[in-house]
């Protein structure tokens, strides 16, 4: 009988600013969902989740960003930004 092995999925997080009155860019790149809140708590605290706030920071996965175009958009410009080092 052979072992069946879980592989984690691997999947990039990312920081995104989304002002309320702008589009959403990428801030920072992460491995895992815990290594991206860890950045935004200790960057910003509980001020970049405010309702109020000039900047709204989200995190978000990889594929949820494919599902909507602002985030398309930012994910590309993101990537064309790297792609050029």
């Amino acid at each position: 009988m052979s072992a069946v092995i879980e592989v984690p999925q691997l999947e990039s997080w990312f920081l995104i600013d989304w002002p309320e009155a702008g589009r959403p860019s990428v801030m920072m790149e992460f491995g895992t969902r815990a290594e991206a809140e860890a950045a935004q708590l200790a960057a910003f605290g509980d001020a970049g989740r405010a309702p109020g706030s000039a900047f709204r920071l989200t995190i978000r996965s990889a594929l949820a960003m494919l599902e909507d175009a602002e985030l398309r958009e930012a994910l590309a410009a993101w990537d064309l930004e790297f792609s050029d080092l």
